[in-house]
């Protein structure tokens, strides 16, 4: 089986601001995370108008119990997230919190870890980890459902569409460039089925 990278941008932390709410961090969280969820790799664009989510990596149950408000808006412990990761991963975790680490036994810090060394995609874009945790994760975080497939899919569709246009705005032959304006419709024409499928199937996931 050929194995696809599972994500091709790197998360990194910019942010060095404070903020009282945690809130006011979501600009710079969509802005280092590239817009993606930080667990399933979801790209925000495609549930549009429905919003990403702030997801605390150690949860509010675990650092409220602890004592440990400071988590509630240290920058660290706040991951951009999708709706249905945020809520599938929920309030799991375990033991002690760490004093100067942000970890959580049930799942790879995603900042911390690349997730491209966890896990990885076949052919058809299912996601699959020969990680013990990895493959854990993909149960906690449901993502072995065909949800996740159709998002890289339509991520690889634009990323097509895109430099279709761009050979396009290039080329100075018209027989080419009427060649590619026809690609251009067909595939946005896909990229519209494709996302119309995937809305409707993310939506009515419980």
């Amino acid at each position: 089986m050929e194995k696809i990278k599972f994500k091709k941008h790197r998360i990194k932390r910019t942010c060095t601001k404070y903020y009282e709410n945690y809130h006011s961090y979501k600009p710079a969280l969509r802005k280092d995370f590239d817009g993606y969820c930080a667990y399933c790799n979801l790209k925000e664009d495609w549930i549009s108008p429905l919003p990403f989510e702030i997801d605390h990596f150690i949860p509010r149950a675990a650092f409220e119990a602890a004592k440990r408000e400071d988590l509630d808006t240290d920058y660290r412990n706040l991951m951009f997230s999708c709706p249905l990761c945020n809520r599938l991963k929920g309030k799991h975790f375990s033991g002690e919190i760490p004093e100067h680490e942000i970890s959580n036994p049930y799942f790879y810090n995603p900042v911390e870890t690349d997730y491209n060394d966890i896990f990885y995609r076949d052919e058809k874009g299912r996601i699959h980890s020969d990680n013990e945790l990895g493959k854990q994760m993909i149960k906690m975080l449901q993502l072995y459902r065909p949800t996740k497939q159709i998002a890289w899919f339509l991520d690889e569709l634009k990323e097509v569409l895109d430099r279709i246009k761009e050979r396009q705005s290039q080329e100075k032959d018209p027989k080419r460039a009427k060649k590619l304006k026809m690609a251009e419709i067909n595939i946005e024409a896909a990229l519209y089925r494709n996302h119309r499928s995937f809305v409707h199937k993310y939506m009515n996931e419980k």
